[in-house]
């Protein structure tokens, strides 16, 4: 040690504690960090959190009211679902010195965890009156107006933080989270400007800004106007609408109507022409790629049909000469893909000899999207992974058949979640849940029974901490789309299995938490199910259940009886039709109900909606039947609107823990559409 050093040290004895201090909270900051990335396991994650710990308590036994410090342990006691601890330890710390802005946002997001949003506002109120500009507390502030069902204030804030150029996941997410709970009230070219970029962003689901978009162009337009007048090329020339039809679904009839229109009038003009004008390329392109997104589901008219049938004689003809290249079919090829996918044409195999390369840039996608794709989904479920070789019941081979042949829902983008614990997620949609001791500080096995084309699966693999996740399915082809989209994500930490539901207890082991969400319904025997998913749930493990509603579906039921008093069979062309007589108001009924569902405007949706082969529905008293029978402890639903809670609180004050089916089945016959979707219960073993 030099002289000046000794010297400042003999002066200031307390320098060197300062400096270890410092020193001190880094090294804990630096380990409570690591205790929250996801991609360590459970065991890292729980070592550096006692490390943390460990240096904390050291500081807080010499120091009691060390700000620092209590924020870490309060951090720590709220991912240890301690929430009781973290309470005192950030109370203390705002005793301490109520001017640290990190102790009102730590208090803040405690208050959320435990959704009390109404808190946390109070909380970041004071920490932006310390510092009005702080990111953290900002964002803070739009994930708590999220919460509170204020998205239009969310919704709101993210897009003002986005366009100061503060970018990041969390904000990404929230935006995706906001934007599909608000519709524009009038047309505004900034908006459109700001929908349009952040449709680009990495992080963010474009599906999320569909309602937004599609608003925005119902104004601009006047869609809904039954004396609208359009100019195709001034729509042609529409960057906005290319970019929508292109990358969205926009589950729409206005959207649908001005689609079909487009469509017909971009055929019709080739056709006279013999040629597709260089000014409605791009618009057939974004024609083409929304009706792939779409899966084909508009009608065709007869006309259509016809000068289709021209097209596809030509490519034929061209085709059978062996010295064809691409660049020759490229007009007619953009144009009969508006109506249908390269691999539903009898010269596919001709054309996926051919590089993809040797295509013109813009028929590239489409190329790619309605041949190439398909090729290699057919060629993925060949190789599938299978629970057991044995044969299927007859009954469940009717629902395989309906599956394979429409695999549901295709979706193609999973967006941001922030990675968080698994049983804390559950313990913010359900309050009063308390985990099990043994599901605590363990990497739970995880079973997605029923998975479909694995977007819950991979959701759940790629931002829950803890789990180690098995997904299953009857369908070979949704199995192989789960897991192209698997790969494409780079997800791991989930095995895709083909196999029947019934035979899961062959895969040898049990299961902490199993999700089968809309599945059970569609099984001839519904509690044979249950009960196979039973034997294979650990003690105290968690179900998530998904069940249709009577009371819910009672105007599906009805046009489900208009297709099977008519045996209308489930054929792409039969769905164009109906869906076309039932958007036209040509069947007596109400239908708007049914027009308006997400699921309408797509084949896979619409036959999942409308004409699955079995489906069973149930009322609050049903189930809470057959929660009895095998002893299930309802915990509570999630995806529950606010204001139906607060129905619910309001007529049975002392049900604070809204576990009373019976409750519940009261607040539904008030609200028959309450559960649209379907109840999605969570029960303990």
């Amino acid at each position: 040690m030099n002289a000046i050093s000794q010297q400042i040290q003999d002066k200031h004895p307390q320098f060197n504690q300062t400096i270890d201090g410092a020193s001190r909270l880094v090294l804990a900051n630096e380990y409570y960090n690591r205790s929250v990335q996801a991609d360590l396991s459970i065991e890292e994650r729980i070592k550096e959190r006692l490390k943390a710990k460990k240096i904390c308590l050291e500081v807080l036994t010499e120091e009691p009211d060390q700000v620092d410090m209590l924020n870490i342990m309060g951090r720590i006691s709220i991912d240890e679902m301690d929430f009781d601890s973290a309470l005192v330890l950030l109370t203390k710390a705002l005793k301490a010195d109520p001017e640290v802005i990190n102790s009102w946002i730590n208090m803040a997001y405690l208050h959320l965890v435990c959704r009390k949003p109404e808190h946390a506002e109070k909380c970041i109120n004071h920490a932006l009156k310390l510092e009005p500009e702080d990111l953290k507390a900002l964002k803070v502030l739009a994930y708590t107006k999220l919460q509170q069902g204020n998205f239009i204030e969310a919704f709101q804030t993210y897009r003002a933080l986005v366009n100061q150029g503060l970018i990041d996941e969390t904000i990404q997410s929230g935006l995706a989270q906001s934007a599909p709970m608000i519709k524009a009230e009038a047309f505004d070219s900034q908006l459109q400007s700001d929908v349009e970029s952040f449709m680009k962003l990495p992080e963010v689901n474009p599906e999320a800004f569909a309602p937004l978009a599609t608003s925005l162009l119902d104004h601009k337009y006047g869609l809904s106007d039954d004396d609208s007048q359009l100019n195709l090329d001034e729509l042609a020339n529409d960057h906005f609408l290319l970019t929508c039809l292109s990358n969205i679904q926009m589950p729409s009839k206005v959207i649908e109507e001005l689609a079909r229109s487009l469509r017909y009038c971009v055929l019709a003009d080739s056709l006279h022409n013999t040629r597709i004008r260089d000014e409605l390329v791009n618009l057939a392109v974004a024609l083409s790629l929304y009706s792939s997104n779409n899966e084909f589901v508009m009608e065709i008219k007869p006309d259509e049909q016809k000068g289709l049938e021209s097209l596809i004689m030509l490519l034929n003809g061209f085709v059978a000469d062996k010295t064809w290249h691409p660049n020759d079919i490229c007009g007619a090829m953009v144009l009969v893909t508006m109506y249908q996918p390269i691999s539903s044409l009898g010269i596919s195999e001709d054309i996926s000899e051919r590089s993809i390369n040797d295509w013109a840039d813009f028929m590239q996608p489409i190329v790619e999207k309605t041949l190439f794709d398909n090729l290699y989904l057919t060629e993925l479920a060949s190789e599938n992974l299978k629970i057991t070789e044995t044969s299927q019941q007859p009954e469940s081979n009717v629902i395989c058949d309906h599956y394979s042949e429409s695999p549901y829902p295709r979706w193609t983008s999973l967006g941001y979640h922030t990675p968080t614990d698994y049983l804390q997620a559950l313990h913010t949609e359900l309050p009063h849940f308390q985990p099990s001791k043994e599901l605590k500080n363990k990497t739970l096995e995880f079973l997605v029974a029923g998975c479909g084309t694995g977007l819950q699966a991979i959701r759940a693999a790629k931002y829950f901490n803890n789990i180690k996740v098995t997904a299953i399915d009857l369908s070979s082809s949704s199995i192989a789309y789960a897991r192209m989209m698997a790969a494409k994500l780079r997800v791991e930490n989930v095995e895709f299995l083909e196999g029947n539901l019934l035979d899961v207890k062959k895969l040898g082991k049990t299961f902490d938490v199993i999700e089968c969400s809309g599945v059970l319904h569609h099984m001839p025997e519904p509690e044979e199910g249950l009960n196979a998913l039973y034997e294979v749930l650990a003690d105290h493990g968690l179900i998530k259940i998904g069940l249709y509603s009577e009371l819910a579906r009672q105007q599906i039921s009805a046009t489900k009886e208009i297709i099977e008093t008519n045996d209308i069979k489930p054929t792409l062309e039969n769905i164009q039709q109906f869906r076309a007589m039932l958007m036209n108001k040509e069947i007596d009924g109400q239908f708007d109900e049914i027009v308006s569902r997400p699921d309408f405007y797509t084949t896979s949706g619409c036959q999942d909606l409308l004409f699955n082969p079995i489906e069973h529905l149930y009322t609050l008293p049903k189930i809470e039947s057959l929660l009895a029978k095998f002893d299930l402890n309802f915990l509570g639903f999630i995806g529950i609107n606010n204001r139906y809670k607060a129905q619910f609180d309001s007529a049975f004050p002392l049900d604070q823990t809204r576990s009373s089916l019976s409750n519940w089945d009261q607040v539904e016959q008030a609200n028959p559409q309450m559960f649209n979707c379907m109840y999605q219960l969570y029960c303990s073993k």
